[in-house]
């Protein structure tokens, strides 16, 4: 499920960036196709080598959905004219998180992704700072 989920926000970036509402640079095209990769293949990793069991959720919900909104929050900082797209994209992964997460962890997780998009408005602010 996460491959799919992975190839369909690739898909609606690409799609975003042949429409016109932005563009990614080579380097972010790496690194966001990198991250994907890189992430997926670790906990494949942990997946099929039986560590995932040592941690107190084997399933590891938590951190996957934080980890594919890390790797989100890079289309959606280098898409700014596309947030609205990009943001449906959340929809699904939180959707997964009601159902996998206990309270707290889900208020946890809400918190954390609440903190990394204020982040990315933060960071986009400060660049468009005009220092005197």
């Amino acid at each position: 499920m996460a491959v799919a989920t992975y190839a369909l926000v690739t898909i609606a970036t690409i799609l975003t960036c042949r429409l016109g509402l932005g563009e990614l640079s080579t380097v972010q095209w790496r690194i966001f196709m990198g991250v994907a990769v890189a992430g997926n293949a670790l906990f494949l990793f942990l997946f099929m080598t039986g560590l995932n069991l040592r941690f107190s959720d084997p399933s590891l919900t938590w951190i996957q959905i934080f980890y594919s909104t890390c790797w989100g929050m890079v289309s959606l900082y280098a898409l700014p004219a596309a947030r609205p797209i990009v943001l449906m994209f959340y929809i699904p992964a939180f959707s997964f998180g009601m159902l996998g997460l206990r309270k707290g962890q889900y208020m946890s997780l809400a918190a954390s992704v609440m903190a990394l998009y204020g982040s990315v408005l933060v960071l986009e602010y400060l660049e468009n700072v005009v220092v005197l």
